[in-house]
């Protein structure tokens, strides 16, 4: 039975198989909307296929830094349309409460600015830190 870092380990590489440069784009891209495809599995693949030498460093750096960009462009007018307001109507839909929010208000109006400082360093906590200071 395969686990699921395996099952997404395969499922990249098979993406930036078939895709190339547009699979390392659209894998970046869906890391970077706040959906759990780390970047610790795409880039090193990525790297994998440029010692292969079936692509170029530039190339894959450019394809995964622009699909990076892409999505936080998306996550940040999503926040900037939405913000709070969203969270309140639609948040129990993704476990997130009226009470959570409080919490979390609470905890970033103490710890806010050095926790995003020291979470964009953690992996799988790095994408969702800054979305509470939209």
């Amino acid at each position: 039975m395969f686990s699921l870092v395996e099952y997404l380990s395969n499922s990249s590489i098979h993406l930036i198989e078939m895709l190339g440069y547009w699979g390392v784009f659209l894998e970046m891209t869906i890391y970077g909307a706040c959906i759990p495809l780390p970047s610790e599995i795409i880039m090193p693949f990525a790297g994998y296929v440029v010692w292969e030498e079936q692509m170029t460093l530039r190339g894959i750096t450019l394809a995964g830094a622009i699909g990076n960009l892409v999505s936080s462009l998306i996550a940040y007018f999503v926040g900037w349309k939405g913000g709070r307001h969203l969270l309140e109507k639609y948040g129990n839909y993704v476990l997130i409460s009226h009470s959570k929010l409080q919490l979390a208000d609470k905890w970033f109006e103490n710890y806010g600015h050095k926790a995003v400082l020291i979470s964009r360093f953690l992996p799988g906590v790095r994408t969702f830190i800054s979305l509470p200071l939209v």
